[in-house]
């Protein structure tokens, strides 16, 4: 028997009581013996699984005694690196794995959600000018809309890493998570990647957005406001002191507007949602999977809840399990002589079993192999149940692909997705156990994105369709150079830029054109075209000393001393003879 669950969203003394009572309590006593059926909670914000959020520092606290903290995760470029690139990566995953105490739990949340195209077009297109120019401004941002809307490009792909450790009280905790910020990124810039820690606010925002896809990308907004002084200064559009002000939780201000609970799918609010589960790997699984599952092209979340295990109980459950084959193994023997049957016959899938354990016993000694309980679950979001539907067919198809068994969790909806969030909150029973390789497989590289805020946009990746936009100038050294054959699009890629950054920032240009390519984009830009040749009307005089010359600090040598300009120009002249003189005899 199913129960439907209906929540909707309550008022403020209903949110209250939900911290009276202890928060989740009763959702970990679901799975007690004597309690078969789920309780269903008065509100909206009861269903959610957070009990405070310490935003001093950046911890959130699920329930009583578990502190979780974010990390997002930059991706490097797996899928085209080397064999012996990738053999390192997986190296020093695995390491990263096995660095994980008995105490921590980890848990790795990819979430696909659609571009907020408001959002989108505020921070990349080109906003119009009244200069001009905008009927060229118009023409690039309908390129850049194509582009964004073609193939995967509606879809942007965060990695978080979660970690939870289970102490008295959020100041043990932090003291906890101060080695845990620099282990982690210690052993994730081995492998090239960087662990940042996610701030608090921003950690709720990401929840806000999970739960209200109609509105994701506008919780976290900025605006600047004239104050009392007369000066400009920026508002946040989310502050903890204020909500608290308001008698506000951070549950009430993220709760979607109704939570219905169905047994094969969630609704929330105007959208529909279902969860599945991987319930079996197979023996040997490709290393893409994980990156081909969370590639999908539309809105989804994926969390990956790993529980290490500690070698004590690792060896006793090993133990167990030779126990218990060599049982099985002697009872066949025993049959066997019953029936008058030689005792070597004995069934290949209990010698199998028998190998099989006896070596992961062997590994676990010899090559540092640890093992975790591990549960994978996705939460698919939909406008409707058919798309649900479609989009639930392609995921199973896509582990189906892989040897992977995935199903449907029936009549534990709302379980699984808290147990989706990035919480290290796994409410679900019966974890799978891997091994520290098996799980070093679900790898969550896969292709370096660059998307830079106030850049421009160069092109496309070429393996994921993405847009790569970036901003030279933020760099140390904002150089470049482009290379390629004669007719690859050498000159056209550097018009495309001059347009993009002429458009877009109020910038100088100087162009050197030899070749005489630039001169129609200069014209038509309104730049000035000055052409230097034998007796023409303007050139270049290698001797000439500005009558405007002045003695600033580039003028000191290294020795403090005022340096001579005519000196200086006769060792440039010297040195440009000596150039000159090479380049002929060479």
């Amino acid at each position: 028997m199913f129960i439907h669950k209906r929540r909707i969203q309550g008022n403020q003394k209903q949110s209250k009581r939900k911290g009276k009572r202890g928060g989740r309590r009763s959702l970990f006593s679901l799975f007690s013996e004597n309690r078969k059926i789920p309780v269903c909670m008065e509100t909206v914000q009861a269903s959610i699984p957070i009990r405070a959020v310490h935003e001093k520092y950046d911890i959130i606290e699920p329930y009583p005694g578990c502190y979780t903290k974010s990390y997002r995760i930059s991706n490097i470029n797996y899928q085209t690196a080397s064999e012996q690139e990738q053999d390192m990566i997986l190296t020093r995953w695995r390491a990263f794995l096995n660095s994980l105490g008995s105490n921590t739990e980890m848990s790795l949340t990819v979430f696909n959600r659609p571009l907020n195209l408001r959002l989108f077009k505020e921070e990349v297109l080109l906003k119009e000018a009244g200069d001009g120019y905008d009927h060229l401004r118009r023409e690039i941002n309908k390129v850049l809309m194509q582009r964004i809307m073609s193939g995967k490009n509606g879809i942007m792909r965060d990695t978080i890493i979660n970690l939870s450790v289970h102490t008295d009280s959020v100041k043990k905790a932090a003291e906890v998570f101060k080695r845990l910020d620099n282990d982690i990124d210690k052993h994730l810039k081995t492998i090239g990647s960087s662990a940042t820690v996610i701030p608090a606010e921003e950690q709720v925002e990401i929840h806000h957005d999970i739960y209200n896809i109609d509105h994701r990308g506008e919780f976290l907004t900025k605006t600047k406001v004239l104050g009392e002084d007369g000066r400009m200064r920026e508002v946040h559009s989310f502050d903890f002191d204020n909500i608290r002000s308001q008698g506000l939780s951070v549950n009430d201000v993220i709760a979607p507007s109704s939570l219905i609970v169905r047994p094969k799918h969630l609704e929330l609010g105007s959208q529909y949602a279902r969860v599945l589960r991987v319930t079996a790997f197979p023996a040997i699984m490709s290393d893409n999977f994980f990156t081909d599952l969370t590639n999908m092209t539309f809105h989804m979340l994926t969390t990956i809840n790993v529980k290490p295990i500690s070698n004590a109980k690792a060896d006793a459950l090993v133990n167990q399990q030779i126990a218990y084959v060599r049982e099985e193994k002697y009872n066949r023997q025993q049959a066997n002589r019953r029936h008058s049957v030689d005792e070597s016959m004995i069934s290949p899938s209990i010698l199998e079993k028998e190998a099989e354990v006896l070596n992961l016993r062997d590994e676990m000694h010899k090559n540092d192999e640890h093992l975790f309980e591990v549960t994978i679950t996705m939460v698919i979001f939909a406008q409707d149940l058919s798309a649900l539907d479609e989009y639930t067919d392609t995921v199973i198809s896509e582990c189906k692909k892989a040897s992977v068994t995935c199903e449907v969790i029936e009549g534990q909806q709302e379980e699984g997705f808290d147990s989706t969030l990035p919480l290290c909150c796994n409410l679900l029973p019966l974890p799978r156990t891997l091994k520290s390789s098996s799980l070093a497989i679900l790898v969550p590289f896969s292709i370096l994105e660059i998307n830079e805020s106030d850049g421009i946009n160069y092109t496309m990746n070429a393996v994921s369709k993405n847009l790569i936009i970036y901003n030279r100038e933020n760099k140390p050294n904002f150089n470049g150079f482009i290379l390629g054959s004669s007719g690859s699009g050498k000159s056209f890629t550097v018009k495309t830029e001059i347009i993009h950054v002429f458009l877009k920032k109020n910038a100088d240009f100087l162009i050197i054109d030899a070749e005489q390519e630039y001169i129609y984009i200069t014209v038509k830009l309104g730049g000035v075209v000055i052409p230097i040749m034998p007796g023409g009307k303007w050139h270049i005089n290698p001797l000439d000393i500005s009558e405007s010359y002045e003695f600033d600090e580039s003028s000191i040598g290294s020795f403090g001393e005022i340096a001579d300009p005519i000196l200086e120009k006769v060792s440039f002249i010297m040195k440009l003879f000596e150039s000159m003189l090479h380049k002929s005899w060479g």
